[in-house]
């Protein structure tokens, strides 16, 4: 049994639809992440499972415990479910000792102090304890929000993009820190953002939502590798469609030549002869040697450090994406040989 089970569930404001028979799971221990562009319903169903709105039908269980349902609404402070919000909504009068202890209801000052501090320790902002909120920067204060969410021992925890009013450089070096703090709590936590780089540091297991139905649930690395529909394709990261047609379940023919996969996403979508969408990452579209790939000419480049992408557009018109190393220093103009390394065909209908 998942502890987290989200089923079919719908919600409306003011006669608009915001969630659409979405569906999640989370096992026990488990960090998932919800992604989506903004007004797609991924706070909104954050929101729901926490208590704060309530859904119009579906399910959500909490272990062995029905949280919402028809006729049923578990108030927010009697789930067992903690929150992190956007802006860390601490308060400004406590220091980051009373912040963290402010919701440990009915233990003695002593138990209070003592498990403060443990989560004080967790999160290391023991230094801080004695400091108020806007003594903290933007990470501390994250930290300290994280603390105090940890502190009664939620069943479940929920961040709301903790991280999206950070800089960059704190940002992915907060999200890997989160993603250690809640491993060694051994907390299940449900993040939402839409930010892909996030939800690959932090989440085992994550999804993308549109239009208020998640479109796909999934490990994280099958989001962006093995995708099940165009706009999961789209969202979850760079990638290029080519026109092609199938040749076999494991086999498509295009502008890039023959290409082929040690396994293959097509299933029951083609017949060997129909017209596909071949799905090709940065990083299957490498340099070629000696004559075996397509020519191709740079369009644009954009360094990142340790490689630069690519676009390159081939004889046909097609574009494509190709992340190669660093030290490479093609400009646009420049005719290059490429050739696409695939170990899994990602195959959409053709148009």
């Amino acid at each position: 049994m998942p502890l987290l089970e989200v089923d079919a569930i719908s919600h409306e404001y003011d006669g608009r639809r915001a969630l659409d028979g979405a569906s999640l799971r989370l096992e026990s221990g488990q960090i998932g992440c919800l992604m989506g562009p903004s007004g797609s319903g991924k706070t909104t169903a954050l929101l729901c499972i926490a208590g704060l709105e309530k859904i119009s039908s579906g399910t959500i269980r909490l272990g062995d415990k029905t949280l919402s349902a028809s006729g049923i609404h578990i108030p927010p402070e009697k789930r067992g479910v903690g929150m992190v919000f956007q802006d860390c909504a601490l308060f400004p009068h406590l220091t980051v000792s009373g912040n963290i202890a402010f919701g440990l209801r009915g233990v003695g000052i002593k138990e209070r102090r003592k498990k403060a501090d443990e989560m004080a320790e967790l999160c290391d902002i023991s230094h801080l304890r004695e400091s108020h909120p806007h003594e903290l920067s933007g990470g501390e204060q994250q930290r300290a929000a994280l603390a105090r969410a940890l502190a009664p021992g939620p069943a479940l925890l929920l961040l709301d993009e903790p991280f999206s009013r950070l800089d960059e450089i704190l940002r992915r070096r907060l999200s890997r820190d989160v993603r250690d703090i809640l491993k060694s709590a051994d907390t299940t936590a449900l993040l939402v953002t839409h930010n892909q780089q996030e939800a690959f540091a932090v989440a085992d297991v994550g999804g993308v939502i549109n239009q208020g139905a998640i479109c796909q649930w999934d490990e994280v690395s099958d989001l962006y590798r093995r995708p099940q529909c165009v706009f999961v394709a789209d969202f979850v990261g760079d990638g290029a469609m080519l026109p092609g047609k199938l040749i076999s379940d494991r086999e498509v023919d295009g502008p890039l030549g023959r290409l082929r996969g040690e396994e293959s996403a097509a299933g029951a979508l083609a017949r060997p002869g129909d017209a596909v969408r071949v799905l090709l990452r940065p990083d299957e579209i490498v340099l070629a040697k000696n004559g075996d790939g397509q020519t191709a000419t740079v369009v644009d480049r954009v360094f990142r450090g340790s490689s630069v992408l690519y676009t390159l557009e081939l004889s046909g018109g097609e574009r494509i994406l190709s992340a190669l190393p660093g030290a490479t220093n093609f400009a646009a103009g420049d005719r290059v040989e490429v050739r696409a390394e695939v170990s899994r065909l990602s195959l959409f209908p053709g148009v």
